[in-house]
């Protein structure tokens, strides 16, 4: 994860990508074992159990899903790739970014899109696009089915979340480069 930013359990996205980019891939070997062999020594936190997805906004964020999002993330949704091989796409099924206590990155994502990360140990890369057109509810229902679907458990999106962050992404500046 460390070298290409991305493993059988999640892919790198917002500000861990720019650390997997710019800092942990350009390590050495030795290095990066060392801190996963910290991080591994952690003892793990269990988080607060969310409160239960609602039935109906599953059922709308199924089909949004459905209509938009399972022509990458392809069934059977539910079954990871080998430790050996890594998918196209990240596995929605127990990825941390999806399980994340905050949706924060899951919603960023379905609105502005994203791209995996490339390092010196990883070329290949694919990209997300942007589903800034769908309404707040739609974003707020398929990011909360994405996260209680196929055994995922983590609390529901509420559209208020999406409009929030919406207008966030709406009023940052914005940075233009010029191709010479």
């Amino acid at each position: 994860y460390f070298a290409t930013g991305r493993n059988r359990y999640a892919t790198a996205a917002g500000s861990m990508q720019e650390k997997v980019t710019l800092s942990l891939s350009r390590l050495t070997d030795a290095d990066r074992d060392a801190i996963a062999t910290y991080l591994k020594s952690l003892p793990p936190k269990e988080p607060p159990s969310p409160a239960p997805a609602h039935a109906d906004q599953m059922a709308h964020g199924e089909a949004v899903f459905v209509n938009h999002c399972a022509i990458c993330h392809q069934p059977p949704a539910g079954e990871r790739a080998p430790p050996d091989k890594l998918a196209d796409y990240p596995a929605l099924p127990g990825d941390t970014l999806v399980l994340g206590r905050d949706p924060t990155t899951v919603v960023h994502i379905l609105l502005e899109g994203a791209q995996s990360p490339v390092t010196t140990h990883e070329h290949t890369t694919y990209s997300m696009p942007s589903f800034a057109a769908l309404s707040d509810q739609d974003i707020a229902d398929v990011a909360t089915y994405v996260r209680n679907a196929w055994g995922n458990r983590a609390s529901p999106v509420a559209k208020s979340q999406v409009h929030a962050l919406r207008r966030a992404i709406a009023s940052e500046p914005q940075v233009f480069t010029v191709a010479q």
